[in-house]
């Protein structure tokens, strides 16, 4: 698996739309075999690999044993809130562009998962495309049992940290 991008819409620190380039860059003919991320306290460095897991993991991103309530809180929480302005969105998105081969094939992935607070209530959606087309078949639960078998979660610990 090769991330390729991710994009944020009002999540947490980033206000508005960010997207950043995960794919290894090649110098000299050479591919470097890891992305690291640097900055000052409250950059956005936890606020990238959050992003990253959220959107391949959701509920699970939080733990085995997150409620959906916790959950949701979570969710809500994470939608910029200006701290010059006080302006809160209600809405938020984590986009991740990933290659994943299986048996010589390689495909594309595009994992959006969105979310919504009106009235303190969260709704979320997630939407997976395959090689540029929408999986249209699977519900929120399917799509995410898709994602969970890719990519298992335990798998994820050893390479997001």
């Amino acid at each position: 698996m090769i991330l390729e991008s991710l994009k944020v819409i009002n999540f947490r620190v980033f206000k508005g739309a960010h997207k950043f380039s995960l794919a290894p860059i090649a110098h000299d003919n050479q591919h470097p075999p890891i992305v690291l991320f640097g900055g000052l306290n409250g950059a956005g460095k936890t606020t990238t690999l959050t992003a990253i897991r959220l959107a391949l993991y959701g509920r699970q991103s939080l733990g085995i044993s997150t409620t959906i309530k916790d959950y949701h809180q979570f969710l809500a929480d994470s939608v910029h809130n200006s701290k010059v302005t006080g302006v809160k969105s209600n809405n938020a998105s984590v986009e991740l562009i990933f290659s994943y081969a299986n048996l010589g094939v390689i495909s594309h992935y595009h994992v959006k998962r969105s979310w919504t607070v009106l009235n303190n209530k969260v709704t979320e959606t997630l939407k997976i495309s395959q090689d540029g087309q929408l999986i249209t078949n699977l519900g929120y639960d399917q799509a995410q049992s898709f994602l969970n078998e890719l990519i298992p979660i335990g798998v994820s610990d050893l390479f997001f940290f």
